[in-house]
């Protein structure tokens, strides 16, 4: 019988943590094409914020061109992630049309967050909506007239999907939606009798923190091309956070099996682009998921065969990009 522990590894493993299950390591490496870009592309400088909900002040980071963008792209970064994970998308975008802009910022409860007891944990899911509704009111007041392209990796998809489900005024802050490797199933990889274990003792102990160095092995699972020990590559991160709180992983759980509900609410031009080596969506899960989508949505899927889980890390990002940035043309 499977310890405890392993029971919830396997659920942090199928909602794609950069954890592991009983002999299994999961690799997280920043190739050589995000350095190539953040060394030839700066940032704006100093970093500015918005005011959340809650009166949070959340920092956010700003490319391209900011006094009369054609069109603005709303960066929303994935789990472990951070706002800079949009810097080789934003230089090659903007470099493709520089009348264009992007603008991503940190989620709560990840590493960047302001408040730094917070780190590691969320009260709700529904603060990430709250959060990104938040901050597309301030760019909406910034830029009233300019067009906002939302593009979400990984748990940012899930975040995005939600959101325009939860949040129907917030489809006014979202004129097209871009989604990299959306995971959109847990029981692919776990059985529903261990998801309900879970979700039992984030109910008893929600703020019972996992540490994720607690997770070793030797069976490589990559979620980019390459290989790196996980703890040793994320530790020299800035952003790093060692644990996460049960409710949490419960909260992100619980937006994964809200996708096939939320894909119905996505009315807008979509862009969706996965590859053929994501452990934590299949193609065949992916392919079924976009048929919830509405039949009048204009939905367009690009699938990468040889790449991996982070897109934005990918060692095909620059195709990638390049198929972001003509499907953006014929948008803006």
């Amino acid at each position: 019988m499977q310890s405890l522990s392993t029971q919830i590894v396997e659920l942090l493993l199928a909602i794609g943590f950069t954890a592991t299950n009983a002999g299994i390591r999961v690799e997280l490496i920043k190739n050589s094409v995000t350095v190539l870009y953040s060394t030839r592309f700066s940032l704006t400088s100093p970093m500015p914020t918005f005011s959340s909900f809650d009166t949070t002040a959340f920092r956010y980071q700003q490319w391209g061109e900011e006094q009369s963008p054609t069109a603005l792209v709303i960066g929303i970064h994935g789990f472990c992630g951070a706002a800079c994970d949009f810097n080789g998308l934003a230089h090659f975008l903007c470099q493709q049309n520089p009348q264009l802009g992007l603008v991503a910022y940190n989620l709560r409860g990840m590493g960047l967050d302001p408040v730094t007891d917070r780190r590691g944990d969320i009260e709700s899911a529904d603060y990430w909506a709250r959060d990104l509704v938040s901050f597309c009111s301030h760019i909406r007041a910034l830029y009233p007239d300019v067009p906002l392209i939302w593009c979400a990796e990984s748990l940012g998809a899930l975040i995005a999907c939600d959101t325009l489900s939860s949040y129907p005024h917030a489809r006014g802050f979202c004129d097209a939606l871009i989604l990299y490797s959306p995971v959109v199933a847990i029981d692919q990889q776990v059985a529903s009798w261990k998801i309900a274990l879970a979700r039992g003792i984030a109910g008893l102990f929600p703020e019972k923190r996992i540490p994720l160095d607690l997770f070793t092995g030797s069976q490589s699972v990559q979620v980019t091309l390459g290989a790196a020990d996980h703890t040793a590559q994320s530790s020299t991160n800035s952003w790093h956070v060692s644990s996460f709180s049960m409710r949490l992983l419960n909260a992100i759980a619980s937006l994964i099996e809200g996708m096939p509900h939320a894909a119905a609410s996505l009315n807008h031009p979509t862009l969706v682009i996965n590859g053929g080596h994501d452990f934590f969506t299949r193609p065949a899960a992916l392919e079924h998921w976009l048929t919830f989508l509405p039949a009048t949505n204009s939905v367009e899927h690009s699938y990468f065969p040889e790449s991996y889980h982070l897109m934005l890390y990918d060692s095909h990002a620059e195709a990638i990009f390049s198929r972001t940035a003509d499907w953006l043309a014929q948008k803006i």
